[in-house]
């Protein structure tokens, strides 16, 4: 029997390639590979496994509770007040008054042995992989382990699919920070930009209860180096939009000397409308401020496409919102 259980990694399969089959073998009833153990197959087949793990562990205790005597005394059963029904060893308690199942009321005792880590490597497998809480609450509603938790946890950390679905990912080595982001300077000279959004707000400010719900999206302008922010509403996602909340931003916050962005479509044409506008009519730019950005003009990066990681600044505050 030790051998035939050694021979074997899952439970199913012992229960049905070796004491159902040769169960159906003794009863002259021979099995095809076409043949399906049925239920109570099983059922008596799992019921000797047991038998046979509890008369190796228990064999003194199971000879004195067959006598009507109490178990010993040093014995590890002594404290479960354990009692024998259909040749297999039973906790006690005091809940035999209580409407739950027979076996969950007295589950069977099962000791350290391979027929019991196959029994809990079946239980972990067929719940998808249960983690330690689970499992003892599945395992607990029909068996009582013998140091039931230190088994469960063997078992656990040695399945390879826990292994690997628990494994550390690997973390990326993260650049230096960009140059503007550590340089002290004035807020807002080095911008990035990106949209959160939509969300509906109303389209009126007089009367808000009969104002229709519209589409609306937020244009977020954050300083590299101070990571102050800066919102404005957008109505839509086109360069028109865009441009009319630069404006605002401007008027607010002063010109940006570099402006950095995603290849958002809103951005690119934004670039491009505004390259024009910074070398067709650098005379409308009034005040110090804007001359000065007028005669070196706002610098626009676009990141790389496919690259989201390069505008992590902003897509923090995106986040945060």
């Amino acid at each position: 029997m030790d051998v035939l259980a050694q021979r074997h990694s899952c439970w199913y399969k012992l229960k049905w390639r070796t004491a159902v089959w040769v169960m159906l073998w003794c009863q002259k009833q021979h099995p095809t590979a076409t043949d399906f153990p049925k239920a109570t197959e099983l059922e008596d087949a799992e019921r000797r496994w047991i038998r046979y793990v509890q008369k190796q562990a228990f064999g003194i205790e199971i000879q004195a509770m067959v006598k009507g005597k109490p178990v010993p005394s040093n014995s590890k059963l002594k404290s479960l007040c354990p009692f024998i029904q259909h040749e297999l060893i039973m906790v006690g308690g005091r809940l035999r008054n209580a409407e739950v199942p027979t076996e969950q009321k007295h589950p069977v005792v099962l000791p350290p042995h391979h027929i019991t880590e196959l029994i809990i490597r079946w239980y972990h497998i067929t719940f998808h992989h249960a983690g330690l809480q689970l499992l003892m609450s599945l395992l607990q509603r029909k068996f009582w382990i013998l140091r039931g938790k230190a088994q469960v946890k063997k078992i656990i950390r040695s399945c390879k699919t826990c292994r690997i679905h628990r494994s550390a990912t690997a973390v990326q080595l993260m650049a230096d920070l960009p140059k503007a982001r550590v340089t002290p300077g004035r807020p807002f000279t080095h911008v990035g930009i990106d949209y959160a959004g939509p969300f509906q707000i109303r389209d009126s400010c007089i009367n808000r209860r009969k104002a229709p719900m519209v589409k609306a999206y937020a244009a977020i302008f954050i300083c590299f180096s101070t990571k102050a922010v800066h919102l404005e509403v957008v109505s839509s996602l086109s360069t028109e939009s865009f441009l009319a909340a630069l404006d605002r931003f401007v008027a607010r916050r002063g010109v940006p000397s570099v402006i950095q962005s995603d290849n958002g479509t809103n951005f690119v044409g934004a670039k491009k409308e505004l390259r024009e506008v910074l070398q067709q009519r650098p005379e409308n730019f009034d005040g110090e401020v804007n001359q000065a950005a007028a005669k070196k003009g706002i610098k626009w990066i676009l990141n790389p496409p496919a690259a989201p990681h390069m505008g992590g600044i902003w897509e923090a505050a995106v986040k945060s919102m």
